[in-house]
This record gives C-alpha cells, sequence and structure tokens, in this order.
C-alpha cells in the first residue's frame, strides 16, 4: 500500500506533464495553421 502511495504522485506529474506538452504542442499547431491560411490569402 505505501509503495502505491509513493509511485501515484509520479504518475499524477507525468499525466499533468503530459498534459501541458499537448496543450503546448495544439497551441502551436493552431498557430501555424492560422499563418498558413494568411499565407495563402495575401497570395
Amino acid at each position: 500500500m505505501r509503495s502505491f502511495v509513493v509511485i501515484q504522485p509520479i504518475n499524477l506529474e507525468r499525466f499533468l506533464s503530459f498534459q501541458e506538452v499537448s496543450h503546448i504542442l495544439y497551441t502551436y499547431e493552431m498557430l501555424i495553421s492560422s499563418l498558413f491560411v494568411l499565407v495563402i490569402a495575401l497570395l
């Protein structure tokens, strides 16, 4: 039971960091796609 308590926060931290990274990638992807649309509109 004690080992479970020790492992749990590490997994939670890893999940939060993964969520953060995916959010950053999503924002970056949105930025790239909007810039791409802007370039097409100008051409």
